[in-house]
Formats: structure tokens, sequence, C-alpha cells
């Protein structure tokens, strides 16, 4: 199980960027779907990617940091990763370049 665990404010920072980005440039998504800009602007978190982040951050880290510990997944490793760098070293161990 990897869990990228990266601080809020980068989370935040790559949603809100890939969101408002998608919604301006009406770049394609998939089978046409598009992102609404005026989405991005709501602040109900049905309707905006951002919103939705702000307010689940905290709800799904805490998820995962329960099952973490809890016994019922124990058969699982969990790998967390907290950084970018993080996430290069794994990548880097597990796909050496070539």
């Amino acid at each position: 199980m990897v869990w990228l665990d990266l601080p809020r404010w980068l989370v935040m920072s790559q949603v809100t960027a890939r969101t408002l980005g998608r919604g301006i440039l009406r770049r394609e998504l998939w089978n046409g779907n598009r992102e609404r800009l005026s989405n991005a602007l709501s602040l109900d978190p049905s309707k905006s990617m951002i919103v939705w982040s702000w307010t689940s951050f905290q709800p799904v880290g805490d998820r995962y940091g329960q099952a973490m510990n809890d016994p019922r997944w124990e058969h699982l490793t969990f790998i967390r990763l907290r950084s970018k760098r993080d996430e290069r070293e794994l990548l880097e161990a597990v796909m050496p370049p070539s």
C-alpha cells in the first residue's frame, strides 16, 4: 500500500493549478468531458475539486493513519511517502534508470 502523504500546501497548490488550468484552457479530461471553471470557483465540495481536496485532506489522512495500525490490514506493507523526494527514491528503487 503506497500512501502519498504529501503536505497539504503542496497538494493544494497542485490541485489548484491543475483544476484552474483545465477550466481556463478547457482541456478534455475523458470522453469529451471538460472541467467547468464555475465548478472550480464553487464552495460546494461536490462540485469543486479544490474545496473537496481541502475538506477531505485531514479525514483521508486520518483514515490511512488508522489503517496502518489496524490488525485487519497487517498483511499489507504500508509505504508512506511524505515528500517528492520520497516518491523519487521509491520510483528509482523499483524502476532503476536504464
